[in-house]
């Protein structure tokens, strides 16, 4: 049985790798508000919103994920894309 030492690790290294995915995520997401501006799209688009938020559930249920954590995560995404996009 591991320690919590070696758990804290673990969880160490899973949150270096979701810092280098986010870092990746905002990027992308960077090119995507150049790509709005350039071509006068909104740069909120509630319908993706929405799919996206029904994909996210679906697939927290599946992965049993509580859909609140998930939904804070991404809620937080949604917030700053405005931010993150101009």
């Amino acid at each position: 049985m591991p320690t919590i030492e070696e758990l804290r690790n673990q969880i160490d290294q899973i949150d270096e790798k979701l810092l280098k995915v986010i870092k990746e995520r905002i990027a992308i997401m960077r090119q995507i508000g150049e790509m709005k501006k350039s071509q006068n799209i909104e740069i909120r688009d509630f319908d993706r919103e929405d799919s996206k938020v029904a994909m996210l559930k679906k697939q927290a249920k599946e992965l049993n994920i509580p859909e609140n954590i998930i939904m804070a995560v991404w809620n937080v995404f949604f917030e700053n894309s405005l931010e993150i996009e101009k």
